[in-house]
Parts: structure tokens; sequence; C-alpha cells
């Protein structure tokens, strides 16, 4: 059996970064309405992908990165 991964999002965007862009950002890379997006920001730890595989956890990462925010991945 495969490992698999949890992506998770805190709302930790990153230095220097606008607050208002990376919440645009994220908003249309994930497909994601205000709703979806405020649930994102609530500033506890938020599943945003569970049980995926590694290469996928990854792509999530570096989305969020693009996005201007911090994400992590746990086993």
């Amino acid at each position: 059996m495969s490992d698999r991964y949890t992506v998770f999002f805190e709302g930790r965007i990153m230095p220097g970064k606008n607050t208002d862009m990376v919440k645009e950002r994220l908003k249309s890379a994930l497909k994601t309405d205000d709703q979806g997006l405020a649930r994102l920001f609530t500033g506890d730890p938020v599943a945003v992908r569970k049980a995926t595989d590694k290469a996928t956890a990854e792509t999530y990462k570096k989305v969020f990165a693009a996005a201007g925010a911090f994400c992590e991945i746990h086993k």
C-alpha cells in the first residue's frame, strides 16, 4: 500500500505578500468561492486535501507557494 498524505493550510502567507492578492490567487487556483476561501483563513489548520499521493500533495504545495502562502504536508 502506498503512503497517503494530507495537505494542511493555516492561513499563513509569505512575508512581503499582499493578503488580498494571495486570497484571490488561492480562490482562483483552488476554484473555490468566498465561503470556501473564508474557511481557509480561520487561523486553524484546514485539511485542503486528504489521503492523497505524494506527487499531488507536492503539487498543492507548489500552488500555495505560487499564490504566496505556506501549506504543510503530513503523512
